[in-house]
């Protein structure tokens, strides 16, 4: 159903407005359009806000699809109220009153997007503002596709909120009429969905597909962030010709602060060409959810988040010159455990330094320096951790083994400062 939705305080009256339709009592008349109108009601039995959705009297009056759109109107919305899905209205009820059915689906006190757009800053949402909405409705899309329904009448006024911000999407029941009737509704000239978010392939067939709802959708989002429609003109037709013929101004343009992969992700999923577009709804938004999320990134996440999305850079991948690489964890560790064990040898060399002096515990002999230049040839580099020549004092053979080892200060040299081996 083609129509504007408006808040409470700006309903006005209709021609129902004031009758009593079963045990509703109908009251203002919140939108109108070319299937029918749509009236907050109140009902008296439990004393709650309910909507009345009512074809237009002369639609049902037209003798080539009045009978036939009164028998699937009903059957489609009475299929509804078994159906259960936490983001569609539900249908509570249907009736008929004098000759007129009528559907009464659940209230919602949170507004359309139509209303949020409009109340925005210069008509316009933020990025994250549309995912708080796109998420959901994406999903819901996909669920009532594989049912095998195509909404076709994806709008701002459909997506509706509850009073905790919850999205539903709203005229699932004319949908499913509709699609069941394309050529008595050709006929009467009413053409179901509003062209500003109407695919181009509605101008060329009524066997619309999935895809035909996630242009439907991206062109919501191109109009939250941008404040504009992808494609305008002034009458239906004209709409429709330029949508077959020309592509909507690229996202950037008009919206420059979107992230180039986010209004890639926009632009694809409002391709002309059905087969062009995302595999599904959710692809979409996805896609438009990770160009936003790569943006970010790319300019700085706060530390608890990059925290969660980075990972590891291979060696020579994204290195810029001159980039310091960061310090092993375990050569860290390996340096922090040096420190106990030192002092275990340290413990062990006092105590062979002491056992070692001999039977006379006396001081030990001074040894003898060679004279400079004078030595043992350097032991190659990759020797075992060698000791000292005959002139150090750890060789004496008055000494025992332990205080050998730990005496000799060659040793000791190589091992705290592994470079030294060099």
């Amino acid at each position: 159903m083609s129509e504007k939705r408006t808040g409470d305080d700006d309903g006005r009256p209709g021609p129902w407005t004031g009758r009593d339709l079963g045990r509703w009592k109908v009251g203002t008349l919140l939108g109108a359009g070319g299937m029918g109108e749509v009236y907050r009601a109140h009902d008296a039995n439990l004393d709650q806000a309910v909507v009345l959705k009512v074809p237009h009297a002369r639609y049902l009056a037209d003798p080539r699809v009045g009978d036939e759109f009164r028998q699937r109107f009903a059957r489609e919305v009475k299929s509804l109220t078994q159906a259960r899905h936490p983001h569609v209205v539900t249908v509570l009820d249907y009736g008929e009153h004098e000759d007129i059915p009528y559907a009464v689906l659940e209230y919602l006190a949170g507004g359309s997007l139509r209303d949020r757009i409009d109340a925005a800053q210069g008509g316009k949402e933020s990025p994250e503002e549309v995912l708080e909405w796109l998420d959901p409705a994406a999903k819901t899309l996909d669920y009532i596709h594989a049912q095998g329904v195509v909404h076709r009448d994806i709008k701002p006024g459909n997506v509706l909120f509850d009073h905790a911000g919850h999205v539903k999407l709203a005229d699932f029941g004319i949908a499913k009429a509709l699609r069941a009737m394309d050529t008595g509704i050709t006929a009467t000239d009413v053409t179901p969905g509003s062209p500003e978010f109407m695919a181009p392939e509605a101008g060329r067939t009524t066997d619309l597909k999935p895809a035909y709802d996630q242009y439907s959708l991206a062109a919501m989002v191109y109009n939250a962030l941008t404040g504009h429609l992808p494609i305008d003109g002034d009458s239906r037709m004209v709409i429709m010709a330029k949508k077959m013929t020309e592509d909507p101004a690229p996202l950037r343009e008009v919206a420059p602060h979107i992230p180039p992969a986010a209004a890639a992700a926009v632009m694809r999923a409002l391709s002309r060409a059905p087969e062009q577009r995302f595999a599904g709804c959710q692809e979409f938004a996805h896609a438009f959810r990770a160009g936003l999320t790569q943006a970010l990134t790319t300019a700085g996440l706060p530390a608890d988040t990059t925290r969660r999305v980075r990972r590891p850079v291979p060696a020579g991948e994204g290195a810029s010159p001159g980039a310091k690489r960061p310090r092993s964890k375990s050569g860290g560790r390996r340096r922090i455990l040096r420190l106990p064990l030192f002092l275990v040898l340290a413990a062990l060399g006092g105590a062979g330094w002491w056992f070692g002096l001999g039977p006379g515990r006396g001081s030990p002999t001074a040894p003898d320096v060679p004279p400079e230049g004078v030595g043992e040839a350097p032991p190659p580099k990759d020797a075992a951790l060698p000791l000292c020549g005959s002139s150090c004092p750890s060789q004496s053979p008055q000494r025992t083994p332990l205080f050998r080892l730990v005496a000799c200060p060659r040793w000791w040299t190589r091992w705290a400062h592994p470079r030294a081996r060099a």
